[in-house]
């Protein structure tokens, strides 16, 4: 899980290092948002995969994508609070509130969602 950790960390730090809602605590909240919103939508897809592998139908109803959202949001949230304590310690993300690793974690939060759903439309693809 420390892979979770660190994106959250670089998140952080990319917030903390903005010029508007800076404060360690409105930092923190911000990060956990982008954190929560990363890794639910990799989960949300992860299950959305599993379960088409196994059972075709189940894509085809409207329904069951609030479902996997819900499945995925329980998890997702359990770990976030974890990230609560970082608000008291913002000195510990120092090391990603460099501007280039701060536009390297730009990069990464705008491309991990598109390219999770490209690799997700790809392999719905082939399952089907």
């Amino acid at each position: 899980m420390r892979f979770l950790d660190l994106i959250f960390e670089r998140l952080y730090g990319f917030t903390l290092g903005r010029s508007f809602r800076n404060s360690p605590d409105d930092a923190c909240l911000d990060a956990t948002t982008m954190w929560a919103i990363l890794v639910g939508l990799l989960l949300t897809l992860i299950l959305m995969v599993v379960f088409a592998a196994l059972h075709v139908d189940s894509l085809r109803s409207k329904d069951t994508l609030m479902w996997y959202i819900l499945a995925a949001s329980v998890p997702v949230y359990l770990r976030s609070r974890k990230y609560r304590a970082y608000a008291q310690m913002p000195e510990s993300v120092a090391a990603y509130r460099v501007p280039n690793v701060r536009g390297q974690t730009f990069a990464m939060y705008l491309g991990a969602p598109l390219v999770s759903i490209l690799l997700a439309g790809v392999i719905l693809r082939l399952v089907r």
